[in-house]
């Protein structure tokens, strides 16, 4: 038991949203910290007002000398406005320049490749113009712009690397694409985000980014011929 806990926490710490170690993966995380300020601020507002009205929950007047119409031009403004105002602040942030910033790259604006394909429930992960093949073992060079193209050997599953990029669907019939970039060497841990079977929770993904000469050493030698064993 106490193993399993220590490796949930192991994995979950590298699976922190807020701890980007790439250029669209801050962008997330600039948005999330924005929306959880206006969430924030919402929420005292709300409280703001209903403690105020709690508390003169026996006057007959409006507080601050309000007539009908200062409470009135309220609800118009708090209610109405400012929620329009805001949502359409973030949708006009979210849905324009946060998509952008972490959409597919176009093949020119990339440095290499890899094909990531789905089963149950493991990841094969395949490095085009080469015959190196691992599972649920993605190797990277750092501070170099990724290709990933992502598909599926059988239903619907979900990659996403939440230190790296946004997740992206694997949909049967169709490929995807999403830009993985880390800035420094390391571990980061992603995972299937789409229910895709009975052993879902156990499709694990660990993203290795290596400095460049150590990445090229190790793909030399995942493609040099196999060694007899002995005997």
């Amino acid at each position: 038991m106490s193993g399993g806990v220590v490796r949930v926490v192991a994995l979950a710490a590298n699976q922190n949203v807020l701890h980007p170690h790439s250029p669209a993966e801050h962008k997330i995380t600039e948005l999330w910290w924005v929306m959880l300020g206006v969430a924030t601020f919402g929420l005292a507002l709300v409280t703001v007002l209903l403690l105020l009205g709690w508390t003169r929950r026996n006057r007959p007047t409006l507080p601050f000398g309000w007539g009908e119409r200062g409470g009135t031009a309220l609800v118009i403004g708090l209610g109405i406005g400012m929620p329009i105002v805001l949502l359409t602040a973030l949708f006009v942030w979210s849905d324009i320049f946060v998509i952008r910033s972490t959409a597919a790259p176009t093949p020119s604006s990339t440095a290499m490749t890899v094909r990531v394909v789905g089963h149950q429930w493991f990841w094969e992960i395949r490095y085009p113009g080469t015959a190196a093949v691992t599972a649920n073992e993605l190797h990277i060079p750092t501070r170099t712009r990724v290709d990933v193209e992502g598909t599926t050997a059988d239903v619907i599953h979900s990659l996403w690397v939440p230190e790296l990029n946004r997740k992206i669907d694997l949909i049967p019939g169709r490929t995807n694409r999403v830009l993985l970039y880390a800035d420094r060497a390391g571990t980061y841990e992603g995972e299937c985000a789409e229910f895709c079977g009975l052993q879902h929770a156990h499709m694990l993904l660990i993203v290795i980014a290596q400095p460049r000469a150590q990445f090229d050493a190790w793909l030399r030698n995942m493609q040099a011929p196999a060694r007899a064993s002995g005997g």
